[in-house]
């Protein structure tokens, strides 16, 4: 008996210090003075209940936190599961953190060991002077000049995609995003790496096995999220993906690296830069950064993964937005077609970049709809007092910038939830407030590759809506809702069904 009142008083103990820590950080935003949903707090979970209770995205828990107080404060705070999260409530304050008073918040919010987890050794992710030294060393591949010369094969790949089209899904109804995909997939190992690493027509069942272990929510990447909110130092000990993602990355670099080392003269492509500057590393053991083999491996899987999953996600919600608004489509099929008469020869960097005015238009108001990132992360590495207020951000506070609250906020967008591409029209545009509008973040952590991004969507819109009629069929969603399983992106949960139909005047 006196056993069993041990073993209870034990497991009270065990059960009360466990209460005790999965609250033990709810107070910090009510000492600090700063705003937050303290009526939807629970131990363990914070203010995530929905998420784990009933599927709900955390973008939507963003949006009705910033809701709730935007007309009362610029602030707010927000508890991701144990971890208190400061959130700016107006596009100054968010400009102001991300690029103002960027040298306090120059980290993402992301707990990775790069020594360990390979492929988070890439410059999205990394933190302190090795991401400096990248991003200043692997800036100049995104230059305009770079960018034109990679026009080539954008159109070759687009041309052969469209063919392709045309053999195999006219008029058929397509699961649009794994189409568009295979386009994307197919020309970003040629531009960025300088390889045939993927074909349109005959997939390599490999790599589309190692993309969909990447892109499709699983239990291991939503565990890992979870603890990289509740438990930083537990984060860094598990890797976001299993070995052998890692190992097919480590091979494909491995092997392309062989590849071009047997070529005669050096490619000016995105892998030979990483090769250079690990010859560097190698050589001079520079003092300025680091770039050895992991940081190789994880800039190619970055480049490889994240360049197809952001574009075929933003050119699959794009002509899901037309299909339901045929005025704003007609509109700019009228101008594709009237402008590409004008070209007498391939499209180039300039004429997909500047003659498309409401292709420019039309993409960036997409953006702001259908935003792929929902929030910007960042870390403050100082402490930081909060402009016009005596509210302090301590060392290591987590700051999450709610993009999609902020393209949606009415006080910088009339009617915000309607599709309206004359938002970015010439004169329009020059009113957008700044911090308002950030489809590919802002300040120095910036998405180095939006430029190219923004290049192979237009190329490969031009000539799809040149050449196909895109339409709804009975299985496109009539109304998007986010996939809560997707913990880092906005994509849809139903697959975007539409019928591309040759046009007869093509």
């Amino acid at each position: 008996m006196l056993e069993y009142a041990i073993l209870l008083s034990l497991l009270l103990i065990v059960v009360t210090l466990l209460y005790k820590w999965s609250i033990s950080t709810f107070d910090v935003w009510k000492k600090k003075g700063v705003p937050y949903d303290s009526q939807n707090l629970y131990p363990f979970i914070g203010n995530m209940k929905a998420c784990f209770t009933s599927g709900t995205h955390l973008a939507y828990l963003l949006d009705d936190l910033y809701a709730k107080f935007k007309d009362k404060s610029d602030f707010a705070g927000f508890f991701a599961t144990l971890q208190p999260t400061f959130v700016p409530l107006s596009a100054d304050l968010a400009y102001t953190i991300a690029i103002k008073d960027f040298s306090h918040f120059p980290d993402r919010d992301f707990h990775n060991d790069p020594n360990y987890d390979i492929l988070m050794n890439n410059i999205s992710t990394i933190s302190g002077p090795d991401w400096k030294y990248q991003r200043t060393k692997l800036s100049p591949t995104f230059t305009s000049g770079k960018l034109r010369g990679m026009t080539v094969a954008i159109n070759n790949t687009c041309d052969l995609f469209i063919n392709y089209m045309k053999k195999s899904f006219s008029g058929k109804e397509v699961d649009t995003e794994n189409l568009i995909q295979d386009c994307i997939m197919c020309f970003i190992g040629k531009v960025v790496c300088g390889i045939n690493y993927y074909d349109i027509e005959n997939p390599d069942p490999v790599f589309k096995k190692i993309c969909n272990t990447v892109n499709q929510p699983s239990w291991r990447t939503s565990l890992r999220m979870i603890l990289n909110f509740a438990s930083p130092r537990l984060a860094i000990k598990m890797k976001f993906f299993p070995n052998y993602v890692e190992n097919f990355f480590r091979e494909l670099t491995e092997q392309s690296m062989k590849a071009k080392a047997c070529t005669q003269g050096e490619t000016k492509d995105f892998l030979q830069l990483l090769i250079n500057l690990h010859k560097e590393d190698e050589m001079n053991q520079n003092k300025e950064g680091h770039f050895d083999m992991n940081a190789v491996i994880g800039n190619v899987f970055v480049f490889l993964i994240a360049g197809q999953e952001t574009s075929s996600n933003t050119v699959t919600m794009l002509l899901y937005l037309l299909s339901q608004h045929p005025d704003i489509k007609a509109k700019l099929v009228k101008e594709i077609d009237s402008v590409l008469t004008t070209i007498p020869h391939e499209l180039t960097y300039d004429d997909a970049m500047k003659k498309f005015p409401y292709l420019n238009q039309v993409l960036d108001e997409s953006m702001r709809i259908y935003p792929l990132i929902f929030a910007l992360n960042r870390i403050s590495t100082k402490e930081y007092t909060v402009p016009g207020s005596d509210i302090t951000l301590d060392v290591g506070t987590s700051v999450m910038i709610p993009v999609r609250a902020l393209h949606r906020d009415p006080r910088y967008w009339t009617n915000p939830d309607v599709f309206d591409p004359e938002r970015f029209s010439p004169e329009n545009k020059k009113n957008i407030v700044p911090g308002s509008y950030i489809p590919f973040g802002m300040g120095p952590r910036m998405c180095i590759g939006n430029r190219l991004a923004l290049l192979d969507m237009k190329v490969l819109l031009i000539k799809l809506l040149h050449h196909f009629e895109v339409s709804p069929t009975e299985r496109t969603p009539k109304k998007i809702k986010f996939d809560h399983k997707q913990p880092n992106m906005l994509k849809s949960l139903d697959p975007i069904y539409l019928k591309f139909t040759p046009r007869s005047s093509t």
